[in-house]
């Protein structure tokens, strides 16, 4: 340690500092100069930063249609993304049997690590959705059908009890998903549809946590104090206090499931945790692993956030 006595605490701070400024340095002469990704074009700060995209994701849709008719039909929005504008790209990239591999950095940021939606696995996924697809097959959905007509229904009904007045379709039509997806998937309706003017404040509450995803793709280290901050965000902001509500009714479901698996007997009709937490015989399902708690919560709570 002697040759390191005299050092002082200035000399230290500049010494990071300096391995700081060359470590940016070269990350991004990386993205510029050496990147798979460097022959496409693109706004010059996209290639160097992630934050560049997460500050114009809220408006990406007029943003990403300038960048289309600036630089053609791919386009880098980011380090490591591409944006295609030619609809065929999406059938090469998400068809069955494809190669392509989901971004974890990415899909991370949505903190639902264990669902569906956001594992990167291929094999695992393929389990996973041949585990739910029963619930989803035609004859299932057949034999469900009144569960979803009578919400269908019930949207015509109140449309007509608004008639003398505006209506907005956007929430009245989110309105009526989450109720067939909480009908349907967890035998628990939770009547929005029922809400005045289709203002069910959990509707504004999942907007408001799709739009920290942003966030939290930008500085990640969000997702180690957010458990503590949600709590007081909900007390301040009733809308987001009504989509962390919707976690916890998720979670009062599950743990009653899992501390008696007997009372998905009792269900009115097959839900979701008929499959997962009892899966049928099938090609897939040796790869298919026992979904934990936390996974049986990720997994409805990602469906209805991005209703």
């Amino acid at each position: 340690m002697a040759p390191f006595k005299h050092i002082t605490t200035g000399e230290i701070t500049a010494l990071a500092g300096t391995a700081l400024v060359v470590y940016l340095t070269g990350l991004y002469a990386y993205r510029l100069l050496l990147h798979p990704l460097r022959s496409f074009p693109g706004e010059r700060l996209a290639a160097l930063s992630e934050w560049h995209w997460c500050c114009h994701a809220k408006d990406s849709s007029s943003y990403l249609s300038v960048l289309h008719q600036k630089y053609g039909p791919v386009v880098r929005i980011a380090p490591n993304s591409l944006h295609f504008s030619d609809y065929r790209a999406y059938h090469d990239i998400y068809s069955p049997g494809s190669k392509f591999i989901k971004d974890r950095h990415y899909y991370s940021s949505f903190d639902q690590d264990e669902c569906l939606f956001a594992r990167s696995d291929p094999q695992l996924s393929k389990a996973q959705k041949d585990v739910l697809s029963p619930l989803f097959s035609r004859r299932a959905i057949l034999k469900l059908e009144n569960v979803i007509q009578e919400k269908v229904n019930l949207l015509f009904s109140q449309i007509l009890v608004h008639s003398n007045g505006p209506i907005d379709l956007y929430y009245a039509f989110r309105s009526m998903t989450i109720d067939i997806i909480t009908s349907y998937c967890f035998a628990e309706c939770y009547s929005l549809l029922t809400y005045p003017d289709f203002q069910h404040p959990v509707l504004p509450g999942m907007d408001s946590t799709i739009e920290l995803f942003w966030v939290v793709l930008a500085f990640p280290f969000i997702l180690v104090v957010l458990p503590w901050v949600e709590p007081i965000v909900g007390y301040i902001n009733t809308d987001v206090k009504a989509a962390l509500d919707v976690r916890v009714r998720l979670t009062v479901q599950v743990d009653k499931l899992l501390k008696d698996p007997g009372s998905l007997e009792g269900a009115e009709h097959e839900i979701i945790y008929h499959h997962l937490m009892n899966p049928k015989p099938g090609k897939s399902v040796n790869d298919f692993k026992m979904p934990s708690r936390t996974s049986l919560i990720h997994e409805p709570c990602i469906a209805l956030r991005l209703c």
